[in-house]
């Protein structure tokens, strides 16, 4: 055989070793995608079936089972280990929000809970900031907030105030019950550029999973309120969506376990929202041989 022949062999030869290298790679890329995929079913329909038997476990209060939420309703988040309650916020990046008020004038409310306490992150925008003075025998006059649980089928107010920035401690608010705790409600309320920011903590059971939060802005032009509930309400406050104890190791496992699970109650809120995973397309330090693989046989989607 002549040597160009040779050469010409060879060249083919060698041409075709990466192509059924490729074509091995991504034929077992396919058959682990597969058997992921078929892992990911078992779980969802083992807990589907763990689930659709035990109504309790999404529904502690059989009221939640049967009542509609309000739109008003908070989504509270989990937290893993315990946040500092400084009012600087900084551990709530990744926790729901809603913002109540307007575009120039917003109100902002944060919930997140651990296994024995229920934590609120507040911003709020303010252009005239005005202290209430330090007479606990007076109701507060400056800026506020004002909770309401539901304790007993019945409504419980509290009221947060200061009269400078620093520690707050809340106090009852109109009539107190016998079951109150106004001194299990404490955290820190600081002064911002733009208005302020409250943290405060609170035992995980003193709402009953329901909470009504509204600020209470006092100017020169009077006295406005911004939230998810209004002074003049009378009913019980909006529920929280809560994860439920009996559904916290089902949110702990997805989070150790990169997979992103969304359980949700009859009325499709969430009630486990797992962290979201992250786009391995977005990963930025990447080495040569993985820039090499991602090019040949493409990223798969999570």
């Amino acid at each position: 055989m002549k040597l160009r022949t040779q050469a010409a062999t060879l060249s083919l030869v060698l041409l075709v070793i990466p192509l059924l290298a490729t074509e091995f790679l991504r034929n077992h890329q396919q058959a682990l995608l597969t058997l992921q995929q078929q892992a990911l079913e078992s779980t969802a329909k083992a807990v589907a079936a763990t689930l659709n038997h035990n109504a309790s476990t999404l529904y502690p209060d059989k009221n939640r089972l049967i009542t509609p939420l309000a739109e008003e309703s908070l989504l509270v988040g989990r937290f893993r280990s315990r946040p500092t309650v400084d009012g600087s916020l900084n551990e709530w990046s990744a926790m729901p929000q809603r913002t109540f008020g307007t575009a120039r004038r917003p109100f902002t409310v944060g919930l997140a809970s651990d296994d024995t306490s229920l934590y609120v992150a507040i911003a709020v925008t303010e252009e005239t900031k005005l202290y209430s003075p330090a007479d606990t025998n007076k109701d507060p006059a400056g800026d506020r907030l004002i909770l309401t649980t539901w304790q007993n089928n019945q409504r419980q107010q509290y009221v947060i105030a200061t009269a400078a920035p620093g520690p707050v401690v809340a106090r009852s608010h109109g009539r107190q019950l016998s079951v109150a705790r106004p001194n299990a409600i404490k955290g820190v309320w600081i002064d911002t550029e733009d208005g302020y920011q409250i943290e405060l903590q609170m035992p995980a059971g003193i709402t009953q999973s329901r909470l009504g939060i509204y600020y209470v802005d006092v100017d020169e032009g009077g006295i406005s309120t911004r939230g998810n509930s209004k002074p003049l309400d009378t009913a019980a406050p909006p529920w929280l969506i809560e994860t439920p104890a009996a559904l916290a190791d089902f949110a702990d496992y997805s989070d150790d376990h990169n997979i992103k699970l969304t359980i949700y109650d009859r009325w499709g809120w969430p009630l486990i929202a797992s962290w979201a995973l992250q786009d391995p397309a977005l990963n930025r330090d990447e080495s040569w041989m993985r820039t090499i693989q991602t090019f040949v046989l493409g990223v798969p989607q999570p």
